[in-house]
Formats: structure tokens, sequence, C-alpha cells
């Protein structure tokens, strides 16, 4: 029988207070002076080979410890070139300092389908209405849909360009599959922090099939679980592959109900926090609810949590559905049993271990100024663990095309080798400047020869009118393998007919 509305709240809470469980301690952090930031990883791997813009100091490679870098309101003058506005701005009047290294301390590349060494344009294709047509997929993973950043230059079309870019962006993000995020959503002001709760988001991307064009091609799962005020606000979003709007549902635990909401309201301010759905990972928007168009490329700084690949470890500890009297219990075990097949249902997955660990004890892949006090004259919400590396970046101007998104037109910045958006700086609709997003990745592998998959470090929002600033750190990260297969009971956490009242018809996507 279909579960009830006020069902959600319990079994979001079900599935994500287990996988969220602490997975392992996480290591202490370095409290040391702003130049003792840790050194990189060696060996360092050959150099990327990208050239400078004319009269941009040389950068020193990430294993030269006798001749770090940093930008500061000192010589920020001299690095304008390879800069975001904003962040020059902030660098400038004494709210930043970062050290910048040549390059990475590895090549960031995929593996095979997703190394863009081959064309996937005989199984993809851009339909007029810039959805993305799957020729011919025989239910296998062809990799990025429009191939390398070589292949996508060959495009002539600015408009065409974009949004193969666009399609590519989302196919980074969908290399995990199935993957859970352990969060610290934090409201800082301009002298601390004002507070922060703690929460997880899940995303599932399902196999696309060909023969299927209105295929659910991702699903997500976000849920605050700290602290009691806020304990159990939850959402759910259905993105589509086809034109079709975003299917996107809430659950408010003061109301007690869930309410369907329109695919606009990814663009509002999740529980106060200038941070939308849609700036979740810089961008997480829907390709085809934008105009966009390519309007430069250039070489542009950007912000790493680590300069070495992250290794993942086995955990076979997760075990969905472990109820009493009506409540979730938050310390589940690998015996647990769930409730419709009364047997322990493990799930297993590749963790990636957060390398440092907070004043308050939590995890965190990184540390801000308000957690370590390294730079007493910057703002709390400096990151300080991080390293800004200069990559070739497209930039894309998109606006959206619902008349009801709260924002207007965003210049996106995407990395060429990697895929992932970095920076997003967002107008309001009468063209005044709104925000600034930052966000960093990581790559994560299990070993030399397997896969790897991108995954969040953290995004900063910056508030351009008001003295705002929100933050989503990444505290642990979890790619959860074979869940189809073995974890149906969290699959079904995210089908939304499940949520419904009794006798609403709900449209079936199969």
């Amino acid at each position: 029988m279909p579960l009830r509305c006020s069902n959600l709240a319990g079994q979001l809470l079900t599935c994500l207070l287990v996988l969220l469980c602490p997975i392992a301690a996480a290591f202490a952090a370095d409290e040391a002076a702003p130049d003792s930031v840790p050194a990189a990883q060696p060996p360092a791997q050959e150099a990327q080979g990208l050239e400078l813009p004319k009269g941009v100091p040389p950068i020193p490679a990430p294993d030269d410890e006798g001749a770090k870098l940093f930008i500061s309101s000192k010589n920020v003058s001299l690095f304008h070139e390879i800069l975001i506005a904003p962040l020059a701005a902030w660098l400038k009047e004494g709210k930043l300092i970062i050290r910048v290294v040549k390059d990475l301390n590895f090549p960031w590349s995929y593996l095979p389908p997703w190394d863009g060494a081959g064309s996937a344009e005989d199984y993809y294709s851009l339909k007029s209405d810039r959805s993305l047509l799957l020729k011919d997929s025989n239910g296998a993973e062809r990799g990025f849909p429009f191939g390398s950043a070589q292949q996508i230059s060959e495009e002539k079309d600015p408009e065409a360009k974009a949004y193969k870019i666009l399609w590519n962006e989302a196919y980074a993000q969908r290399m995990g599959r199935s993957v859970l995020y352990e969060l610290d959503l934090s409201w800082v002001g301009a002298q601390s922090l004002l507070r922060y709760s703690t929460g997880g988001l899940f995303k599932y991307y399902p196999q696309v099939e060909a023969a299927e064009q209105d295929d659910l091609f991702m699903q997500e799962a976000f849920q605050l679980l700290d602290p009691p005020v806020v304990f159990g606000f939850s959402s759910i979003t259905c993105r589509y592959l086809s034109g079709e709007e975003d299917r996107m549902w809430i659950y408010s635990p003061v109301t007690g109900r869930d309410r369907m909401l329109l695919s606009s309201n990814r663009s509002d301010n999740i529980v106060g926090s200038i941070i939308t759905s849609d700036d979740v990972f810089v961008w997480s928007g829907k390709v085809q609810a934008f105009n966009a168009k390519v309007v430069d490329e250039r070489v542009l700084l950007a912000p790493f949590s680590s300069l070495r690949v992250y290794d993942t470890a086995a955990s076979d500890s997760f075990a969905p559905g472990v109820k009493a009297m009506g409540s979730v219990s938050a310390h589940p075990t690998e015996e647990a049993e769930t409730e419709e097949t009364g047997k322990a249902s493990n799930i297993h997955a590749r963790v990636v271990r957060a390398p440092y660990q907070t004043r308050a004890g939590t995890p965190s892949i990184v540390l801000w100024n308000h957690q370590s006090k390294r730079l007493p004259r910057a703002a709390p919400w400096a990151p300080v663990s991080v390293f800004f590396v200069p990559r070739d970046f497209w930039i894309l101007e998109l606006s959206p095309r619902d008349p009801f998104y709260t924002t207007g037109k965003m210049i996106l910045a995407v990395d060429k080798q990697s895929m992932l958006p970095f920076y997003k700086v967002v107008y309001d609709r009468d063209g005044s400047l709104l925000k600034t997003v930052i966000g960093s990745w990581g790559l994560a592998r299990e070993t030399e020869a397997s896969p790897r998959f991108p995954f969040a470090a953290f995004v900063l929002v910056v508030h351009a009118k008001e003295n705002k600033v929100s933050t989503l750190t990444t505290q642990q990260v979890a790619f959860v393998e074979n869940l189809s297969d073995e974890g149906k009971e969290l699959l079904e956490l995210l089908d939304i007919a499940k949520y419904r009242p009794e006798g609403e018809e709900s449209k079936k996507k199969k």
C-alpha cells in the first residue's frame, strides 16, 4: 500500500541516518601557520604545460618547498589576469590569502570510456530543444556525450558548444552513479561562524536506455539532520533526460507535511542560507532550462582541496532500515534487519575519508579560517587548506528560461580537462551582481587501474549586496556499489509516488 505523505521524513531519515553514520575517525588537523600549508605529495607528475597570460609571474611547482607563493593584498595586482573579479576583490580587501602552485601532482584524467579518447557522436546528439538524444546505448556507458575538450572545440556555434559542455558536465557528475555526501551547511558572518547544520545528499543516476527518452536521468535526496530545529527537513528531486521540468518535493518537519514544488523553486534559498539547490556543486541546473552560449576561454586559478588523488577504502557496514517506535536509530549495525525481509541488508561502498578534523571534532575534506584560525586578519570563510592551480576554462553565459526563476544571468566557468564547474557569478533580474559561487573538486580512486570518480569538496557562496556567506562542506563521501542489486530499499525511498496521499494519481516513469 502506498506510503502516506507523513512518512516522508521517517523513510528518508532511515536511509540517510544509516548511511551517514561515522565510517572512520578522521585524521587530526594541522594547526600550523599559513606558511605551513600541507605540502604536496611527491613525486610530482609531468607538468600540464599550461601557458600563463603575459605579465603573470612564474608560479612554483607543488614540490618546490623553497619557493612557496601566496597571493594577498600586497601582490594581487600581478595576478589579475588569472583571477575572477570577485576573488581579486576579496584578495585586495584582505579577506583572503591563497596559496598558488603550478599544477596538480597528478594528471586529472579518467579511464575509458570517460577519457574522451573516442567519439560518442554515434550514440548522442543534441535535439532542437537542447535535450540529449540517445541514438543507441544498448545499456552501455559511453562516457562523455561529446568527447574531449579538443572535440568540443571543433564546434563553431557558441550556443551548440555551450550545450555540449553542459551535457558533458552533467555526465561528469554522473560518473559515480550512486553517491552519498555527508555535509556541513554553515552560515558565516563577518567575524565568525554564526550557526551550522549537518545533513546528507544522496544522488542516484540510473542506467539510461536509448528507447526511453523520458527515463530518469537523476534522482536526488537532500536532508538536514542537526540541529533539532531543522531535523528532518527533506527534499527530493527527479530529473528526466527529456525537456520535461524537474519534479521536486519538499518536506517540512514544522508542518509534518510534504508538498510538490515548481522546478523554478530550485532557485530558492535552502533554509535561510544563500545556497540554492542549483548552487550545489556550483551548478546543478537542468541543461534544457537555460539559454546558454560560450562567451570566452581563459586561464583561471581554480581551488583544489588536494594536489593528489584521493584513495578510497571499502566499507560493508551500511545497513538500511532500523526503526524503533516510529523513530530512526542513529546507531545501526550490520546485523540490522529490514522490515520487509527480516534479513540483514548491507550496502557496500567505497569511502573517501576526510583528511582533517575540525575543532568541533567533525571530519572535513577542507578547513575554513573560522575552524583553524590560521589567518587572523582574513575572513572567517576563507578556505585555508586548499591550493589554487591555473586551469583552462570555458566561460559560459546562462540565462533561465523560466520567468519564475528568482535570479537572472549567470557566468559559469567550466574546467576543460575535468568537465566540472568551479565558478558561477550570479546576477539578479535587474542585471546587478547578486552573489558569487565557488566550488572545489577532488578525484577518488580505489587503485591505480580502477575507475576514477570526481566529487565535490566544498561550495562557497558570498552575497554581493548583503553581509551573508554560506558554505557547504563535504565531511565524507561514499560511492555506493551495486545499489540497484543490493539496495532496493534505498531506491524505493527515492520514489516520489510512495510519499503521496492515498488516492492521488502518480505519473509513472519506467
